[in-house]
């Protein structure tokens, strides 16, 4: 069965950017997996493990949701850790513009798709992950405030399907939907 999520995309100077940042991630060799460029997203909605049969009928849905939204700009700036600074197990860059509209999309793409979010849904875009049984420090990374990686058009939206590899990840897009009904560009 298909691993399913839907994402917004960034553009690549906004990639370039979220790249120079990792940069400052303080860590020992080994111990934070950095997520590849190529692999910076926002996440809307992570469904996991859907059949075909399902993966047909959430399309269709998503493609409604997309509808009924206007296209809006997003700003990628401020960084953060999870769960907190003194153990992070996450090191990420946050949302400084369009904050609510994301959360809005994100919101009524659950309610439709009819699945839940897992956890209180805070729009942010994972720059590295602390491997299992490995410890880093949030060093000065949070000194970063007034990072801004920039802003951009957010008119479409994606459905991803993710395999896990032993390198990590590779995503493939199965879908695009654009905001408010417009037409796709090839």
């Amino acid at each position: 069965m298909p691993r399913i999520f839907f994402a917004i995309d960034l553009p690549e100077k906004v990639r370039e950017n979220l790249a120079q940042l990792q940069l400052k991630i303080p860590h020992d060799p080994g111990a934070v997996k950095l997520v590849e460029k190529d692999n910076f997203h926002l996440t809307l909605l992570f469904c996991g493990e859907v059949t075909e049969a399902n993966l047909v009928r959430q399309l269709r849905q998503a493609a409604a949701v997309a509808k009924s939204f206007p296209p809006f700009t997003a700003g990628i700036g401020g960084v953060g850790v999870f769960p907190s600074p003194a153990r992070p197990r996450v090191f990420w860059a946050g949302i400084r513009e369009g904050r609510e509209d994301i959360i809005r999309l994100a919101a009524a793409l659950s309610r439709t798709l009819g699945v839940a979010p897992g956890q209180h849904y805070s729009p942010h875009l994972t720059l590295g992950r602390v491997r299992q049984g490995k410890r880093a420090s949030s060093g000065n990374f949070l000194e970063q405030t007034d990072f801004f990686a920039g802003a951009f058009a957010v008119d479409r939206f994606f459905c991803l399907e993710s395999t896990l590899t032993r390198r990590g990840p590779v995503y493939q897009k199965r879908e695009t939907f654009m905001l408010g009904g417009r037409e796709a560009k090839q």
